[in-house]
């Protein structure tokens, strides 16, 4: 039974927009450009689903990427289709692999209860790796300062194989396949590559292409879903072959300097041949790393998707158990979909009844491609294509911008080489503007000789638009980074305008609760004695708050080297009662650290119980006493003074101190320090 929200919606769709929420069964890739309608076509669908077939909305999932479009989606669902909508299957991709996780304990974890590790955390257990490696092992470099100079950029590494999807072993599988595959490939491209690029290459390079078909190393590839590096390599020299055509060699010189570099014999070979050693080691250390935080009852973020990847993949029992429960799946957002999520999805949709057929409808458009930091892939949409032949609609009427905008944004966007229009010949993608009830708006370029000519600017003239009338909420600052919003922001405030910043900001990365966190860090290291991190108090004396002269920092530093003894007792022995107040302080707080509460702890750090006030009394409010002598900190950062001059500045510390506590509190009662 059709119901009647469902009908008086339908019948505001478009062509296009009705064939997507028609075509029920099957594969469909729904290119949608911005302000298309598609967060409303998901929702009929979806609606069209239940009314049209016996099934039930359980059986239905629906993936997105932020929390906010899962919870806009179902709500935009409820009021078509009512209570059911809180029966389907809506979930943001990590979401999604904790729910698996959660609803089938028994086959993760051997049902034991593992908790999330933070940044620290991770680098604290791969440090105790990276300290036990061998000499000779190609990661094993260091720093002036003894840090190991490979551990962050294999934490990050770790990070993206767990975004790709992939375990451990089969990253090793993967590595040592593709070397053998570039140990065959060297000697072809070095006898066509090892000359200057010219015209006259193009017949061998054809003839190169021809031999790199002939070569079937896929039948060994070890990891099913992935596509084996020497087809990446012929696929990316036939479309260097079709865009040379027989004019231009710009593309085989960008393809030459992409994949080609020389040894050390003078060879032409592929760059990756040349990390193999440093890639080998490092599968060894996401090994170690990988059992490590297992054994410690750890899990990361990435591992939510990875796990439930290699659980779905090792036991049948789950994984026709997720197949048979959702018989219909849709992705929006398909252009930020990376490998691990591609391949969580393969898992799910591919069932053995129809393999290559799955009711699976993806939405995208690879213009509006937020995620790349995360490994999302435009290959993902043109193999979804390929793979299933899905049918492609495309959705070309705006309802949301003025056909200026779309014009300029038009131009912008085609100077990009690597988009779908580009590689899907019968795909067009010309937004037109639908919506009479939008004014038409002024776009007006403007030149800076500098970045501070055009901050000021860009505040002048947001100062201009609130003295002729303009509501301050109806005007807004788009940057391409944050550090330029940031940025923006300080000269707004200078202007006395108010700032509606929106971003999440991480509250452990700004200053001031870095200054809390190393003094903290500090009087831990003195409480437990065995390892005092004497090398924190250069820079913590260089805070500000606590108003020392720079030269009698650079004195004390001076004093310390000569008579050979650590800073904290060369600060008591000072000639200076500051200086002498600050050893004392921070000494009395380690002591109290023994038997005190982590927030009392901080309390003192901070000079006033900040956590239990208002704006209004912060630099009233007394200190909880631990120690005879008192930090400067809270004076020094809530005077009213500072709060009258950098008002918004002060505001904003205060959030970020309040998170942080608020953080703080999820410790257990009497947690110490």
């Amino acid at each position: 039974m059709t119901s009647p929200e469902f009908q008086k919606e339908y019948q505001k769709l478009n062509q296009s927009q009705k064939k997507a929420v028609d075509t029920i069964y099957g594969p469909l890739l729904v290119v949608a450009g911005p302000g298309s309608g598609k967060t409303q076509i998901l929702s009929l669908r979806v609606a069209n689903i239940l009314q049209k077939t016996d099934t039930l909305p359980g059986n239905i999932l629906c993936l997105t990427f932020t929390d906010s479009a899962a919870v806009n989606m179902r709500k935009r669902l409820a009021g078509i289709i009512g209570q059911d909508a809180y029966r389907v299957g809506i979930h943001t991709f990590h979401n999604f692999g904790t729910e698996i996780i959660s609803r089938h304990p028994e086959f993760f974890y051997n049902a034991a209860s593992f908790s999330p590790a933070d940044e620290i955390t991770q680098i604290e257990v791969l440090s105790k790796i990276f300290k036990n490696l061998e000499l000779d092992n190609p990661l094993n470099k260091t720093y002036f300062d003894q840090s190991f100079s490979f551990l962050k950029p294999a934490l990050k590494a770790i990070s993206q194989l767990k975004k790709a999807g992939l375990a451990p072993d089969e990253f090793l599988q993967i590595t040592q396949h593709n070397q053998k595959v570039f140990e065959t490939l060297n000697p072809l491209f070095d006898s066509v590559f090892s000359k200057t690029v010219s015209k006259s290459m193009l017949p061998e390079i054809k003839k190169l292409t021809a031999a790199l078909k002939k070569l079937n190393f896929t039948k060994d590839f070890p990891v099913a879903h992935f596509q084996p590096v020497n087809e990446i390599i012929q696929k990316s020299l036939e479309l260097t072959l079709e865009q040379t055509g027989e004019q231009a060699t710009k593309p085989l010189t960008l393809f030459k300097s992409k994949w080609l570099t020389k040894d050390e014999n003078k060879k032409t070979c592929f760059k990756d041949f040349l990390n193999f050693e440093k890639l080998i080691a490092l599968a060894e250390v996401y090994k170690q790393y990988f059992q490590a935080m297992r054994q410690s009852g750890y899990f990361d973020f990435d591992d939510m998707l990875l796990d439930t990847i290699q659980a779905i993949q090792a036991n049948k029992v789950l994984r026709f158990e997720l197949q048979e429960q959702y018989q219909f799946i849709l992705v929006d957002e398909f252009q930020d979909t990376n490998d691990a999520q591609m391949r969580l999805l393969d898992l799910i949709a591919q069932s053995e009844i129809s393999p290559n057929e799955p009711n699976l409808m993806a939405v995208g458009d690879d213009d509006q491609a937020i995620y790349k930091f995360q490994g999302a892939e435009l290959s993902n949409i043109l193999s979804f294509q390929e793979k299933y032949q899905a049918p492609i609609v495309s959705l070309l009427e705006n309802y949301r911008s003025t056909s200026e905008i779309l014009e300029l944004a038009k131009q912008i966007i085609r100077q990009g080489e690597n988009r779908l229009e580009n590689r899907l010949k019968d795909l067009k993608k010309d937004l037109v503007a639908i919506n009479p009830g939008k004014n038409t708006g002024e776009i007006v370029f403007r030149a800076f000789p500098t970045s501070v000519h055009e901050l000021h600017w860009v505040a002048k003239r947001v100062s201009e638009l609130i003295k002729s009338g303009e509501e301050p909420n109806e005007i807004a600052v788009i940057a391409r980074e944050h550090k330029t919003l940031q940025e923006v922001a300080k000269y707004l405030q200078k202007q006395n305008i108010p700032v509606s910043y929106e971003r999440q900001r991480d509250v452990l990365t700004q200053p001031h609760i870095k200054q809390i966190i190393t003094i903290a860090d500090y009087i831990s290291s003195l409480s437990d004695k065995n390892d005092v991190k004497d090398n924190l108090l250069p820079e913590i004396l260089s805070y500000p708050f606590w108003e020392l002269d720079r030269v009698k920092i650079w004195q004390i530093s001076l004093t310390s080297n000569r008579d050979r003894k650590p800073w904290l007792e060369t600060m008591l022995e000072f000639p200076d009662k500051k200086v002498n107040a600050i050893a004392k302080f921070l000494i009395e707080l380690s002591a109290a650290a023994k038997y005190e509460t982590l927030e009392h702890v901080m309390d003192a750090i901070i000079g006033s119980a900040v956590s239990f006030v208002g704006e209004e009394d912060v630099a009233t409010a007394p200190a909880k006493t631990l120690t005879e002598h008192n930090s400067n900190f809270r004076n020094y950062y809530f005077s009213k003074e500072n709060l009258k001059q950098n008002t918004q500045e002060y505001l904003l510390f205060l959030s970020a101190l309040r998170v942080f506590y608020d953080a703080l509190r999820e410790y257990k009662q009497g947690e110490i320090l």
